[in-house]
């Protein structure tokens, strides 16, 4: 995810409170925190301070010793602070938390219209089906509920694990979406000249 993802989707959200998100492929704590700490407190800190609930899906921790020392500790710390929505924002302006549930995104652990908001954002060229990843998502999103999707449109190869190569621009995510969501904001945006982004808001009718 870029920098520029981040306050395009929190300028959108700027009203938004108490719903419930998930963050597909959104990483460990210390891939939020650490390797794109803007994720946490440019993206998750904003919406946590008002309330939102995010959880992330993420395949699983990485067996690197960095990421076990530090993203268990925290990832107990978040499961117990969920339960106290108050101590969870008011924790937020300092550690942004996320509960995260471990499982492959190709199917989701979670009931139909179970969320308000979903983010998969530079998820899709990172799996093997991007239309069953998809798919899920707005299997769990509510009727009514708004989906964050953006794909590279112009980016290095850069694997988490795998990187298939696959790279969209405006128009042709908006049509790859268009049968399952209906589009109705998006852009193209850019932290550096060698990777840009096409990112899309859009509803679940």
């Amino acid at each position: 995810m870029t920098h520029a993802e981040c306050q395009w989707i929190v300028e959108r959200l700027s009203g938004t409170s108490r719903a419930q998100i998930l963050d597909i492929g959104g990483g460990t704590h210390y891939d939020r925190l650490k390797v794109q700490s803007y994720v946490a407190y440019d993206l998750y800190r904003p919406l946590l301070l008002k309330k939102n609930r995010i959880v992330v899906l993420d395949r699983g921790l990485v067996n690197r010793k960095k990421d076990i020392l530090y993203s268990v500790p925290l990832e107990i710390l978040s499961r117990f602070v969920s339960f106290f929505p108050h101590l969870l924002a008011r924790l937020s302006s300092v550690l942004p938390l996320a509960k995260t549930i471990f499982s492959d995104c190709h199917q989701i652990p979670e009931p139909d219209e179970r969320y308000d908001i979903v983010f998969l954002l530079n998820v899709l060229e990172h799996v093997t089906n991007p239309a069953r990843v998809l798919t899920e998502a707005v299997r769990v999103l509510k009727k009514g509920g708004f989906a964050f999707v953006s794909v590279p449109e112009i980016c290095p190869y850069h694997p988490a694990p795998i990187d298939t190569g696959l790279r969209m621009k405006l128009d042709e995510l908006t049509s790859f979406v268009s049968p399952y969501l209906k589009v109705f904001d998006q852009a193209s945006v850019s932290d550096e000249p060698s990777c840009t982004v096409s990112i899309l808001s859009c509803v679940k009718e």
